[in-house]
């Protein structure tokens, strides 16, 4: 249903959701450019929205369990393997289907931001800085090897990993949720979706048993988008303003320090986000915007693991008593390899 009714007068839900959004947008990008220092405003929100997020989905689990029960189907069908497509598959669906599977790999990408975020932190030398956008160094500082050194870097590698453990497991949980809601949800006497309603069904089936309960879907995914925007624009108009530093062959822009210049270069790249949400929102259909996404995601992702690697080559050379990570090595070539098949399969499909 794609209108409802408000004193008798329609209601274009895409419409409203649509311009809704980029108002929360145009807000939040007001918040950040008005804060000394973005850092932890965005990790309240982020752990703010994680916490809120998984009670909801908890919340509508527990709806589903009491309402129709547990089911062995949906976790016998879990840990089947299918080699086969629904009947009711399009060979048009094949590019969703791997632009949501390069979507659910992103934690690549999110690696290398989480790296501004630790900065930010003051892990390791980076409790020296002071500034909140400036990360560029004209010259690499020199890190001591001596045996503490070595050590603080394991505790420190031990925390990125088992924070990521608990992001992994906790995101696996919500989605599990979330597939079993849908799972018991969706009528049984309806076709498999195809096209874009791979991605809608999720809150249309939902919908089917309760309002209520779709709007606490709609709710979540709103905080989701939400979260994902904040983050995202603000750690790439950082990375952005401090890659632009390093390339700038002179001060474009005289009489500022370099902590200057990377704030305004962060408000200038903030802003190009901003443009570039409100453009894509109207030139572009949901179909398409995914689709670019693939693209962008496979081959983006594939560049950036051949730069993931030449730092670490760079740094292996630099720092050579420094533990090795070979097992990650193998990961990061497979990761590269993996990337390149579905860049190569979703351009044939």
């Amino acid at each position: 249903m794609n209108a409802y009714t408000i004193s008798n007068e329609p209601v274009d839900l895409a419409t409203a959701g649509k311009y809704s959004a980029l108002a929360i947008n145009t807000l939040f990008f007001v918040i950040l450019i008005s804060l000394p220092k973005t850092y932890k405003f965005i990790k309240r929100l982020m752990g703010g929205v994680a916490i809120l997020s998984f009670f909801l989905v908890a919340i509508l689990f527990a709806i589903t369990v009491y309402n129709k029960g547990l089911s062995s189907e949906f976790f016998s069908a879990i840990f089947s393997v299918k080699i086969s497509f629904p009947e009711t598959w399009q060979s048009s669906d094949s590019k969703l289907l791997l632009t949501a599977i390069v979507f659910a790999g992103l934690g690549g990408l999110w690696n290398v931001l989480y790296s501004v975020w630790l900065s930010q932190e003051g892990m390791g030398m980076s409790k020296n800085d002071t500034n909140g956008y400036l990360e560029y160094k004209r010259c690499i500082p020199e890190v001591s090897q001596t045996k503490e050194s070595i050590r603080n870097y394991n505790k420190a590698m031990s925390l990125i990993k088992n924070d990521l453990w608990i992001g992994i497991g906790g995101n696996a949980l919500i989605i599990l949720m979330i597939l079993y809601i849908v799972f018991m949800s969706f009528p049984k006497d309806m076709s498999a979706p195809a096209g874009l309603g791979i991605i809608t069904s999720l809150g249309d089936s939902v919908s089917y048993d309760s309002i209520v309960m779709a709007t606490i879907f709609y709710v979540f995914v709103g905080l989701f988008l939400i979260d994902t925007w904040v983050a995202a624009t603000d750690s790439l108009s950082k990375l952005h303003a401090n890659m632009t530093l390093s390339y700038l062959k002179s001060d474009v822009v005289k009489g500022i320090t370099d902590e200057q210049r990377s704030k305004l270069l962060y408000i200038v790249f903030l802003f190009v986000m901003l443009i570039m949400t409100f453009v894509s929102s109207f030139i572009a259909r949901p179909e398409q915007l995914n689709y670019l996404n693939g693209v962008l995601s496979m081959f983006g992702a594939s560049i950036l693991i051949v730069g993931i690697w030449l730092v670490e080559r760079y740094y292996e050379k630099a720092l050579p008593e420094f533990p090795k990570h070979i097992t990650m090595k193998c990961f990061l070539i497979l990761s590269f390899v993996v990337y390149a098949a579905i860049g190569t399969a979703f351009l044939m499909s």
